[in-house]
């Protein structure tokens, strides 16, 4: 979106010299090769918007219009429905056809429709982010917060900006022309208003990623109960790494165990509810940039812990030996200063009885079967 909006002054430059270009046609064949360019470029920016249009639209279907007072539609529908006109007097090839269209477009944008640019405007940029009239926060809330749905989003609102900035400019040139460079600084301004506010959406969405994926995997969790624990861990998985898909990811789903003899885990930059639905779960991630783990590091910490001993009784000839295992939260207590938020984010040692299932990208994660536990570790 940031390098899209760079190229809005250029964009908006065309409007005036392709309207001047078209108020001096003599007739047939008088269209140069500058009109010709001028033409490709929009048609060619246009055609870049309108694959963004069925997604405005699905993603428009999932926002509660009814709790704002903002409602995106009337605003599209008009400016769509003067874009038309604009086109058709665009593709002006004679004085006749030029006069026609002059006429129709000009009464189509004075006909109480020609403030739809402005109003949506103000409803993109507007600096309270009150939900009743802040068009972005309304697309975050009836998205879930879904970052890439949202932005979207955005880019679909800043097609129409640009169409209803062109349509303005263009009525300008034919009714106000001394006013038009004025008018085009202003939209450039307008512009990169809009982009500061719609990075300020955006900040907002990343900023609640943890407190959202966490409603996230307990919601897939209701909707799943009774499933095996992969089937979960996988699913939770799966949606976090393409929601959140700045983040990398470490879930952990086993039976809901209780006590620190069977399972103890500890992490930073995370969530976990025990005993909840039928699971113990815990997410935990990290930014998608940070390096891998080193293997090596990681084998050495899950390997340092003693877990079981083994006491001789009898003698010689008639004894034997016993083992005796060390409970989950003595074992986590020998390695647990490895969690540092920087190397290493998790640490988690669950009894193998309650079946833990794991889910991380392969180079972010190791995990070991050291009886009666499962170690995993997560940077």
């Amino acid at each position: 979106m940031g390098k899209l909006l760079t190229k809005v002054s250029p964009y908006l430059g065309m409007v005036g010299p392709i309207v001047g270009l078209l108020s001096g046609l003599t007739g047939i064949g008088a269209e140069t090769a500058e009109l010709r360019y001028m033409r490709r470029m929009l048609s060619t920016i246009e055609n870049r918007f309108d694959r963004i249009d069925v997604r405005l639209d699905e993603i428009a279907r999932q926002i509660d219009w009814s709790r704002t007072r903002t409602q995106l539609y009337p605003y599209e529908r008009r400016i769509l429905s003067l874009k038309i006109e604009l086109q058709r007097f665009f593709n002006s090839k004679t004085n006749v056809e030029f006069s026609f269209y002059n006429e129709s477009f000009v009464r189509a944008y004075e006909n109480g429709i020609q403030h739809s640019t402005r109003l949506l405007y103000n409803h993109i940029v507007s600096s309270n982010f009150v939900f009743s009239d802040n068009i972005l926060e309304a697309a975050i809330e009836g998205t879930n917060n879904d970052r890439r749905a949202v932005q979207e989003f955005m880019l679909g609102l800043t097609r129409l900006i640009l169409l209803g900035s062109q349509i303005e400019m263009a009525y300008y040139k034919l009714k106000l022309p001394d006013s038009l460079r004025s008018l085009k600084q202003e939209w450039v301004n307008k512009i990169q208003n809009m982009r500061r506010a719609m990075k300020r959406a955006d900040a907002e969405i990343v900023s609640k990623f943890r407190t959202v994926s966490a409603n996230d995997a307990k919601n897939i969790i209701r909707n799943n109960k009774g499933s095996a624990n992969w089937v979960v861990a996988d699913l939770i998985h799966d949606h976090l790494s393409d929601k959140f898909y700045w983040r990398t990811w470490l879930v952990v789903v086993y039976d809901d165990v209780r006590g620190n003899d069977d399972h103890q885990i500890s992490y930073c930059g995370g969530y976990h509810v025990f005993r909840f639905n039928g699971y113990n779960f815990m997410i935990v991630s990290k930014s998608k940039t940070s390096d891998g783990i080193s293997f090596y590091l990681a084998d050495i910490i899950l390997g340092t812990p003693d877990v079981c001993t083994y006491i001789q009784y009898g003698g010689f000839w008639g004894g034997g030996r016993v083992r005796s295992c060390n409970g989950a939260k003595t074992v986590l207590s020998s390695i647990d200063h490895n969690v540092d938020c920087v190397n290493f984010s998790a640490l988690a040692v669950i009894k193998q009885s309650a079946n833990p299932a794991v889910e991380a990208d392969y180079d972010h994660y190791r995990s070991t079967n050291e009886y009666p536990f499962k170690l995993i570790i997560f940077g």
